[in-house]
């Protein structure tokens, strides 16, 4: 409004100058009130741009998601309201709290116009967090959108339900396992096996010999053909 108001007292100004046959459409005051003019007109469409401006709608689309047991993720999109069309948003704003009503905020950040996403961290775990998002342009800042869900607790699966890792302690089962095979493997092949291929071999030895005295003292053998 200033500078609309002194640019149109200058162009005033300036025109209420007598104008002698000597001046010409370049001479310095000619130049100096066409540049008042320029600016004179330049101001105006901004006031009235400025005038017909209305604060951004809600921002659309706010998810919020668990990013670990310490963090939260927010993505949202611009505002579709009609008064959105003509309007050019140039921020964002996240707030958090531990409350849905928001008395108690806990903290919020600012972000550009040309991000839609935007990660909290630094949370305790385990703890309900409410987020709120609001779009922002030269009038000011927009109402709120909350989040869908409203709230989120940082965490992790095992954390929720309480269980414990499938994979815990399995490894050193596994290894616990493998010793117990390994000794007795080790102490089966120092007893057992001793013993057992010992009457291998003397059950061996036996039927080698009783074989050769049956081939011996049979008929057709030389030694029994010259016993008779």
């Amino acid at each position: 409004e200033r500078l609309v108001e002194e640019a149109r007292e200058r162009v005033r100004e300036l025109r209420s100058l007598p104008l002698t046959e000597a001046d010409g459409p370049h001479t310095e005051a000619q130049r100096q009130l066409a540049a008042w003019e320029w600016r004179y007109r330049l101001y105006t469409s901004m006031k009235t741009a400025f005038d017909l401006a209305r604060v951004p709608g809600p921002p659309s689309n706010v998810r919020l998601s668990v990013a670990s047991r310490v963090s939260l993720t927010v993505t949202f999109q611009e505002p579709r309201s009609a008064a959105a069309a003509s309007t050019v948003v140039t921020g964002y704003k996240v707030e958090w709290s531990p409350l849905q009503d928001f008395s108690a905020q806990c903290g919020e950040m600012t972000v550009e116009p040309d991000c839609e996403c935007c990660h909290i961290s630094n949370l305790p775990t385990g703890e309900v967090h409410y987020v709120r998002v609001s779009a922002a342009n030269i009038k000011g800042w927009g109402p709120p959108q909350a989040a869908s869900p409203h709230g989120a607790v940082p965490s992790n699966w095992r954390q929720v339900d309480g269980r414990r890792p499938r994979l815990e302690g399995q490894i050193q089962l596994l290894e616990h396992l493998l010793q117990q095979e390994r000794a007795r493997q080790h102490l089966y092949s120092c007893t057992v096996p001793l013993s057992e291929n010992s009457k291998l071999r003397n059950s061996s030895r036996k039927q080698s010999m009783s074989r050769s005295l049956k081939h011996l003292f049979h008929s057709s053998t030389k030694f029994v053909k010259t016993l008779k």
